[in-house]
């Protein structure tokens, strides 16, 4: 299994916004999310394209696309350097490790602590970043008004 992670260009853009509205889609039973005009609001979307704090990746899987994730530095945990504010695996590629070896491949880019932050509820959000965290060092598990944030060093 080659997982890759690439960056996504403006040419990318609605590709991923695509992708963007099938995981809120899948969070909206968690949250109050609704659509207006037919998509989910995402008001930071633009900005993966002119903050360079920020960084937008499709993740590949044997050459087929499986999905995203959308980081940037932007934290909760004083002591972390990045967050993985958007993680998505399409359904039918799930459960197979490539979630794992996706956000492997994303933090190798840059090592130092990150941190990834679900709604309470998502138990299968919660078991993934468990397993994923469970690598890091100096882990801390913090439950928040609208969530639980996790973080660790890596």
């Amino acid at each position: 299994m080659n997982v890759l992670i690439e960056k996504v260009t403006t040419s990318g853009r609605s590709f991923l916004w695509s992708l963007l509205q099938q995981h809120l889609d899948e969070l909206s039973v968690f949250t109050d999310s609704h659509k207006v005009d037919g998509e989910h609001p995402y008001p930071y979307f633009d900005l993966y394209w002119q903050d360079a704090s920020r960084f937008a990746h499709l993740i590949f899987c044997d050459q087929a696309v499986v999905g995203f994730s959308l980081v940037n530095s932007h934290v909760l945990d004083p002591a972390s350097m990045a967050s993985i504010a958007e993680f998505y695996i399409r359904p039918a590629f799930r459960k197979q490790g490539i979630g794992r070896l996706a956000v492997k491949g994303i933090v190798d880019q840059r090592p130092g602590r990150w941190e990834a932050k679900m709604q309470i509820g998502n138990v299968p959000a919660l078991a993934f970043w468990s397993s994923v965290f469970a690598e890091a060092r100096d882990v801390r598990i913090t439950t928040l008004p609208e969530g639980i944030l996790m973080s660790g060093a890596f």
